[in-house]
Order: structure tokens, then sequence, then C-alpha cells
């Protein structure tokens, strides 16, 4: 088990890390604090699979097409205030929350579940699993975020304006 000294004035105390989490007791005292461990954050990976420009519009945009892996604990977060942006789960499962604007979740066909499609409210997370897709109309503040144990992927569709060609960026 890893473990981190901590020194408070004379009293120095050995304090076992948890997951991702430093466990600290002060002596003296009956508290615990537990607070992020800096040291193992995990970080989400985008591979970008296309670049396709938006014929036509008078701010020159793209369409993006991506690979997004996100270990456990991560979280990845974009603004689609641009316009649509299409996610869809690969592998695992990814918590949706979006802080304003318009979306849906359409799940993977199943009979046992009779909704298929339904909104995604501003403001409340959802939980979509391999085959789901999230679709956001114009918004802002999507957070994605891996809550498993597994690491978890997405194919992510979205644009934004033209970071070459001579675009102001």
């Amino acid at each position: 088990m890893d473990r981190r000294i901590f020194v408070i004035g004379a009293v120095t105390l050995v304090a076992p890390i948890v997951g991702s989490r430093s466990v600290f007791a002060s002596a003296g005292q009956a508290t615990l604090f537990v607070r992020p461990s800096r040291a193992s954050t995990p970080e989400v990976s985008e591979e970008i699979i296309s670049v396709s420009e938006v014929n036509r519009h008078p701010d020159v945009l793209e369409i993006v097409h991506s690979r997004i892996t996100v270990p456990p604990e991560a979280m990845w977060q974009t603004d689609p205030d641009l316009g649509p942006l299409s996610l869809s789960v690969e592998i695992g499962a990814l918590t949706v929350f979006l802080g304003g604007g318009a979306a849906r979740i359409e799940r993977e066909e199943n009979p046992l579940v009779f909704e298929q499609i339904g909104p995604l409210t501003p403001g409340r997370a959802a939980v979509l699993g391999r085959g789901d897709r999230l679709i956001v109309i114009r918004g802002f503040d999507l957070q994605v975020s891996n809550n498993g144990n597994v690491t978890a992927s997405a194919l992510v569709s979205r644009q934004r304006y033209a970071t070459s060609k001579g675009a102001a960026s």
C-alpha cells in the first residue's frame, strides 16, 4: 500500500493512499479528512478520426469526428455551443451532464424497455451504456465522466471553428 507522510508542527503522520485519495487523520482531534490525490488524476485522450469543412458557412467551420477514451474517475468537458454534437458510447458506461441547452438520448434497442428516445434535461445527469447516443442540438457545459471501474470510449462528432487554411483562431 502506498503511503504519504504529513508533517504538521511537531507531529508527523503517515497516511495510506486509498484509490485516488489520500486519507488524513489529525492527531489530538477526532477529525478525518479525505482529499483528492493530485498524482493520480487520470486524463482523457481524444483521437481525431477525420475533419471536414462545412461548405458555404459564413464562419469557417469544421466537422470533427473523434474517439474519446475516458479512464475511470476521469472527466471530459466541452462547450457544444456551435451546434450539433453527437456522442455514441462504444465501450463501458459514461455519465453525461449538460449545463444548458437542448439534447436527447437515444438508447440502444432493447425489447424490455419501451422508451428508446427521451430528453436530457439540463442540470440533470444521465448514464449512457454501450450503444446509447447523446445528441446535443445546442448547449453549453457538457461534462462526460466515467464513474465505473473500466475505461470507456465514445465516438464524438461536433462542429468547431476551422483551425487551418487561413481561418481566424
